[in-house]
């Protein structure tokens, strides 16, 4: 039987065996290639997954963020269309305001001539200013004239549609 103290010797030679030392080696290496390969996949599968989790939370953080800035947009759109509107509205308003003043001043602008061709046929019979044959009449015409005047000047004063004058 062989002696458990010492190692087992080849027949043809007086030095123990190697192989078990060497199969020890082996199964040590392959071991560890096997663990260090398996566990690879674990870690380079969750090394995506990971990635793409970030990712996906970085694209839905800009939708959010994108979201809030198409409805700010929004508002501002709404805001500028309404203001849009009303300058609208106040160029349509001062547009007819505007042919109104026109109509006006047309008018007056015919009452004003009227006035003054009616001065000049009633006063117009004379033939020198001051050689008038009733002087009394004369004044009469003069005073008409100036109190006419004095009025066409007041309506003109009074209107809304005015020109500013430089008086």
């Amino acid at each position: 039987m062989p002696n458990p103290s010492k190692p087992p010797v080849h027949p043809s030679s007086s030095r123990p065996t190697r192989a078990p030392r060497r199969l020890i080696r082996a199964l040590c290496v392959v071991a560890t290639l096997g663990a260090t390969i398996a566990g690879f996949p674990g870690v380079s599968a969750a090394a995506p997954i990971d990635d793409l989790r970030n990712k996906a939370q970085a694209l839905e953080a800009q939708l959010a963020e994108n979201g809030a800035k198409i409805a700010g947009l929004g508002e501002q759109l709404n805001a500028a269309q309404l203001q849009l509107d009303e300058a609208q509205a106040n160029i349509a308003d001062a547009e007819a305001r505007i042919v109104t003043a026109k109509a006006e001043a047309t008018r007056l602008t015919g009452l004003v001539r009227a006035r003054a061709v009616s001065i000049y046929q009633r006063g117009g019979t004379q033939v020198l200013p001051g050689l008038d044959s009733d002087v009394t009449e004369a004044n009469v015409r003069q005073k008409y004239a100036a109190a006419a005047t004095g009025r066409d000047r007041e309506l003109l004063d009074r209107s809304p549609w005015r020109a500013p004058t430089s008086r």
